[in-house]
């Protein structure tokens, strides 16, 4: 009896498990934000996407935010790919920078894996003071899809998926001028 109980649970846990386990998930640190702006502010952005990397877990997106948030451990006094790479352990790191632009915040953000690939850079805006999680939430996603495409193999064109040739290049064929008489 309590034997057949146990199973019972363990197929329930493993049914439940199925979900989680279905989507491929990125553990992700947040490196500190770098700029020449007040702390406050400094702190504000790092609070922005530690929320939109939290959303992407809730909405069964790509990342797992992992802490502290942001990471004690920095990359200075320059953050190089390699140092960035290594502080990811085996995950991924979110590098953001952060500057002052006609009294709006302009936070650039790019992630960096553990295979020291870099995603192309995803930009958000902000008015200090005033924080809507809109656009930080957007910028994650996009960056979600920057990196899909960065780990996707490369698409081959359909004449190569298809087993076909390329054309090849045909010989160019110029008019006989008439005889002269």
């Amino acid at each position: 009896m309590l034997r057949a109980r146990f199973v019972r649970l363990f197929v329930l846990a493993a049914i439940l498990a199925l979900p989680g386990i279905a989507r491929a998930q990125i553990v992700v640190g947040l490196h500190p934000a770098q700029g020449k702006l007040d702390p406050k502010v400094l702190s504000d952005v790092e609070g922005l996407i530690a929320s939109g990397v939290r959303s992407s877990d809730r909405r069964r997106g790509t990342f797992i935010l992992r802490g502290p948030v942001p990471l004690k451990a920095s990359c200075a006094p320059k953050a190089t790919t390699e140092c960035l790479a290594a502080l990811g352990r085996g995950g991924a790191i979110i590098y953001a920078e952060a500057a002052m632009d006609d009294g709006m915040v302009s936070v650039t953000m790019s992630l960096v894996t553990g295979k020291q690939q870099r995603t192309s850079p995803v930009n958000f805006r902000f008015a200090p003071g005033f924080l809507d999680l809109r656009p930080a939430h957007y910028a994650v996603e996009q960056l979600e899809k920057r990196l899909a495409e960065l780990m996707s193999p490369p698409v081959a064109s359909r004449e190569v998926r298809e087993g076909a040739q390329a054309p090849s290049k045909q010989a160019e064929a110029r008019p006989v001028p008439p005889p002269q008489p």
